[in-house]
């Protein structure tokens, strides 16, 4: 709805892009030296037909944050990210919008910050948001509870 914002992806997750858009120019041209051959054209033009899937942007997937205990309440608290990103993204965007990027002492280390999905679990930074909001995601989008201490396992 209007109270969505769509998180940017990083300039890393842009760079495998531009490199997937120039393997199908290579195999455009493997394609036509080998036209020829009239058993190998079928061939190509069914990896030529699989190569635009890669240059597709990647989908948004709605993330929901829902603060327990004592975490400090969003005034926005649904967002857009897109689904390439991991899950790392997704906690570094909620420490900026939670001002929690600073250490509160000179030397000391920031604030901890606890995310979970389905009340439950910490994933792995690691993990693609993609992934985790097709297995966990509950109508259309991904709850990711976040606390200031530790709340569930």
């Amino acid at each position: 709805g209007a109270d969505e914002t769509a998180v940017s992806a990083s300039s890393a997750s842009t760079a495998p892009q531009e490199s997937s858009s120039s393997a199908p120019s290579d195999d455009v041209s493997h394609k036509k030296s080998q036209a020829p051959s009239p058993s190998s054209s079928p061939q190509k033009k069914t990896t030529t037909a699989q190569s635009p899937l890669p240059a597709a942007p990647p989908r948004k997937v709605k993330v929901h944050f829902v603060p327990v205990g004592s975490a400090p309440i969003l005034k926005k608290n649904k967002f857009q990210i897109s689904s390439d990103q991991r899950f790392a993204a997704v906690h570094t965007f909620l420490r900026k919008l939670l001002k929690m990027n600073n250490a509160t002492a000179a030397g000391s280390t920031p604030p901890p910050l606890f995310l979970y999905l389905t009340s439950a679990f910490c994933p792995s930074l690691e993990e693609v948001v993609g992934e985790l909001d097709e297995c966990f995601s509950k109508r259309g989008e991904l709850i990711v509870h976040y606390s200031l201490q530790e709340a569930w396992g």
